[in-house]
């Protein structure tokens, strides 16, 4: 049976007529991967906030999320998250995977092959974490989830907006949002994307308000 995710479509930007023409469609009502704290948060990155989307039994943690102006501002808070999981989490290191919305070249942890005394992997890998791109990764899963390289003022863009989407909904017990440099316009920009018809002031706090997430402090 063919199973489908409309906002995972990253590969196949036409229509899916083989989708809307199916003769029996069933919906899934129920989240069984998330928590409802990180299904709200990747539901809200491409502006939906239904309850087929966010209803999942389980509660956890808020999600969290954090800036940073240059790369190893941005690598050295991904240490901090990655000590913090190791440590106060008793997180395995393949509890923990670091996704890139970039590519391998362009990211912040460009060339880099270990991190807290932890190997990286492009797979999912017992001893090591793992760290790949959304796109690569699509339809595995994770413990804890850290996404890097986020571009705010690309959310103006739909396929973007789903691959955030797909990276986001890889976590099943936490979730890490790290934006690169983001300039105040950019948060008006997200917002005008993902909340367009409600008359409020489109910044940075709403921009986190709207995604339910905690601002991160180590």
């Amino acid at each position: 049976m063919p199973f489908m995710i409309k906002n995972q479509s990253i590969y196949q930007q036409e229509e899916l007529v083989w989708a809307n023409n199916a003769e029996c469609k069933l919906t899934l009502h129920t989240n069984c991967r998330n928590t409802k704290e990180i299904a709200r948060t990747s539901a809200r990155n491409i502006g939906l906030d239904s309850k087929t989307f966010i209803n999942s039994p389980v509660k956890g943690e808020q999600s969290f999320i954090s800036e940073y102006k240059s790369g190893n501002e941005g690598f050295a808070l991904v240490e901090k998250i990655v000590k913090y999981l190791l440590k106060e989490k008793n997180a395995n290191a393949e509890d923990i995977v670091i996704l890139t919305m970039s590519d391998f070249e362009k990211s912040i942890l460009k060339g880099k092959n270990r991190i807290c005394n932890q190997s990286l992997s492009k797979f999912l890998k017992k001893g090591s974490i793992c760290f790949n791109t959304v796109d690569d990764f699509k339809g595995l899963e994770a413990g804890y989830l850290i996404l890097v390289d986020v571009e705010v003022a690309k959310y103006d863009n739909s396929h973007y907006r789903n691959r955030l989407y797909i990276g986001c909904s890889r976590a099943k017990q936490g979730l890490f949002m790290l934006l690169n440099n983001p300039a105040e316009d950019d948060f008006a920009t997200a917002m005008e994307a993902i909340e367009s018809k409600k008359k409020i002031k489109k910044n940075r706090i709403n921009f986190y308000q709207k995604l339910a997430v905690t601002e991160l402090e180590l």
